[in-house]
């Protein structure tokens, strides 16, 4: 027969933290004056990028880059940490393979296991071209989230001209 566990003696374990709780790409976030609660307003994970007919054809590329603004969303939960700060860092890497840093900087903790570090992140992609972005979240020095971006770029198309009607009758 199975011993069961002690309820109590897993209750006063201690665990570690803090934890990452959610980490997300949305078009906007919403605080409500009130409460302070977030929310997070149509959540993606795809971006597409229309550009009109009469685009130059070297937009996007190298020297002409697309500005693509993306908001996001992270939120750690304290647990039973007991530092009181952490460094948080993000990089974001490309299609290509390049990576660079998009934020780096110390967010304070609440003590109470439950509270709640919210880190709303508002940055701009300069992108040279579509396809799939990550974002490598850190924090002090152990990654905890990779999210995916995926970023489509596509042309309209010119209509084609239509011959001209005439009324008139000869």
């Amino acid at each position: 027969m199975s011993k069961m566990p002690n309820h109590k003696n897993l209750s006063e374990k201690k665990t570690a933290g803090p934890y990452l709780a959610a980490a997300i790409f949305c078009e906007t976030i919403i605080e409500d004056k009130q409460d302070n609660v977030l929310s997070a307003i149509r959540i993606i994970d795809t971006f597409t990028m229309t550009l009109a007919a009469s685009t130059p054809p070297d937009v996007p590329s190298e020297k002409n880059r697309l500005p693509v603004n993306v908001n996001g969303l992270l939120i750690f939960k304290t647990g039973s940490s007991t530092k009181k700060t952490h460094a948080l860092r993000i990089v974001m890497q490309s299609p290509s393979g390049k990576r660079g840093k998009v934020l780096e900087e110390t967010i304070p903790f609440p003590p109470e296991p439950q509270a709640s570090a919210n880190v709303r992140l508002a940055t701009t992609i300069a992108v040279k071209e579509g396809g799939l972005f990550w974002m490598d979240v850190f924090l002090d020095t152990k990654r905890l989230a990779r999210m995916p971006l995926m970023i489509h770029i596509q042309r309209q198309e010119l209509a084609p001209h239509s011959p001209i009607k005439s009324d008139a009758t000869s």
